[in-house]
């Protein structure tokens, strides 16, 4: 006769918090304006996760990543970093530079029911057909697109034009003659769009132009000053010999360019 061996199953140990392990110190008017404030899931999430990333290490605000974001709430990046801007959009969040973290004036906190509508209809998958012109009309803007390949290529290009945008406003401030801003980012798009490099991105590109500008200033080519942005452009000045007194050096930026770049950066969710 064979006998059954008993195996003995240990416990498993339960997960206890401890405040040795540490804590976030946080006013108590401040975590209730939190806690009752009329966010959505994903807008709840960051905003806790941007507490406990500053006030969890005696900050009140610090340089927090997208992706720093993410790893605390489980979330993707891209949801992230658009509850992000949320926050910041309804002042529940403030920058100081590239620095977040929680507005702590409440009285300031401009909380709409819009994201949290929006949110509501996009998760929604049914809408009742018997409604009224209005509503219907209200419910069509709403309802989010479906994912086709054109609309993906049309989100694309959005975002890289936003990129360029962006970028363009370095090239433009490089000490150009401020004209035909308009005419310029054109050109600008499409000087882009021809570029040949390796590294190509928006800002590469628009650094690239504004150091050879500073340059061609630096060695007061005759007339070059008085050079349309899209003359430049259009004519690939860049691609012109250099005069032998001419020394190329790193692009400076002003700091009001700077703080432009990095506010670009940031709302990008780069670290």
């Amino acid at each position: 006769m064979s006998t059954a061996k008993v195996i003995e199953f240990k416990p498993r140990e339960g997960r206890m918090a401890d405040l040795d392990d540490g804590y976030t110190r946080i006013a108590n008017e401040l975590y209730d304006a939190l806690i009752e404030a009329d966010l959505t899931k994903h807008q709840q999430k960051v905003a806790h996760a941007v507490v406990r990333l500053t006030y969890g290490y005696n900050k009140k605000n610090d340089r927090i990543a997208d992706s720093q974001i993410a790893e605390k709430t489980k979330l993707p990046r891209c949801k992230v970093n658009t509850a992000k801007n949320e926050l910041l959009d309804m002042k529940v969040l403030i920058l100081d530079g590239r620095k977040i973290g929680i507005n702590k004036n409440i009285s300031d906190w401009n909380i709409t029911k819009s994201y949290q509508n929006s949110n509501k209809i996009q998760n929604s998958n049914k809408v009742t057909k018997t409604v009224t012109k209005n509503v219907t009309e209200t419910v069509t803007t709403l309802l989010p697109k479906t994912e086709h390949t054109k609309d993906i290529i049309s989100k694309d290009n959005k975002d890289n034009n936003i990129l360029l945008d962006s970028a363009f406003e370095i090239f433009y401030k490089a000490g150009l003659p401020k004209v035909s801003k308009s005419k310029a980012i054109t050109s600008f798009k499409t000087a882009y769009k021809n570029w040949k490099s390796e590294n190509k991105t928006p800002e590469g590109f628009a650094q690239m132009l504004a150091e050879d500008i500073q340059c061609r200033l630096k060695a007061n080519i005759f007339g070059f000053s008085n050079l349309h942005p899209t003359t430049y452009l259009n004519q690939k000045r860049w691609e012109d010999e250099l005069p032998a007194t001419a020394k190329p050096k790193q692009p400076q930026m002003s700091p009001e360019q700077q703080r432009e770049y990095d506010m670009y950066l940031f709302m990008r969710g780069e670290d």
